[in-house]
């Protein structure tokens, strides 16, 4: 599983690289064609992730419950987004991957709700949930880049 958390944590380094020095008005502009902003976009990683990791396995995610409801899969922007928002997404992009990976480590994911993803794949592990996790990720970072782009 090393290389699964390897693989996450490039790409959260990555997404922080990329979002970096956007201006406020880049991180929520949603171009012509996309549903939502580059800032969801980063958010919704966030809260997939802990979603998948943590509330499937029945423990309590990294962060608050309003950050689910806002982000999860089916949402859109609602509010305009704070520096300090920004900043915080920022520093849970890295922190949770380190915290994942400890609890990883010390088996806190014994248990884990199976789930069948919008894919149509079911996860019936946690190591699932990682790889699934991954691909979702590369996925939205790619979406991501667009967005820059064209911001």
């Amino acid at each position: 599983m090393k290389t699964s958390f390897e693989i996450l944590k490039i790409y959260r380094e990555a997404t922080v690289d990329v979002i970096d020095n956007l201006s406020m008005e880049q991180l929520q502009n949603i171009p012509h064609g996309f549903h939502n902003s580059i800032f969801w976009n980063v958010a919704h990683t966030l809260v997939v992730q802990q979603t998948l990791h943590y509330k499937l396995s029945g423990l309590e995610p990294l962060i608050s419950n309003d950050w689910i409801e806002n982000y999860k899969k089916g949402t859109q922007p609602k509010f305009v987004v704070t520096e300090d928002q920004v900043e915080y997404v920022k520093r849970k992009l890295i922190s949770t991957v380190e915290q994942l990976e400890s609890d990883y480590r010390e088996n806190q994911f014994e248990h884990f709700a199976e789930y069948e993803t919008a894919m149509g794949m079911t996860l019936f592990t946690i190591e699932d949930a990682l790889d699934y996790n991954n691909a979702h990720e590369a996925l939205h970072l790619g979406i991501i880049k667009t967005m820059k782009i064209i911001a």
